[in-house]
């Protein structure tokens, strides 16, 4: 016959299995959770993508990349990009230092 000439199960029987299966499916949960050992967060990027955070980055949130590709002109003339780490906005200028000059007028 189909069973192999086994009894079928008591319902007894069939609880135990399905208590050890759920104790097995819990075991496994807690080592994938004690490997990855992050909590699962979602950080929503600026422009509405998410990431989550990256166990092999020590559970940092991974970057958000999708900034626009623009650049901006600093006033002394170097330039800088949108910064996936500062929500996309650009990087600060260098500061400009004037050197202390000297101007004569003609009176």
């Amino acid at each position: 016959p189909s069973n192999d000439c086994n009894f079928p199960l008591c319902p007894v029987d069939i609880l135990n299995k399905i208590e050890n299966i759920e104790g097995e499916l819990d075991s496994m949960r807690k080592n994938i959770e004690d490997e990855i050992n992050c909590s699962y967060d979602i950080k929503i990027c600026p422009d509405g993508s998410d990431v989550i955070r990256n166990p092999d980055n020590d559970c940092k949130f991974d970057l958000c990349y999708n900034c626009f590709r623009e650049i901006e002109e600093c006033p002394d003339g170097s330039y800088v990009v949108r910064n996936p780490e500062n929500f996309c906005e650009f990087d600060v200028c260098p500061q400009v230092v004037c050197p202390p000059d000297v101007k004569e007028c003609d009176d």
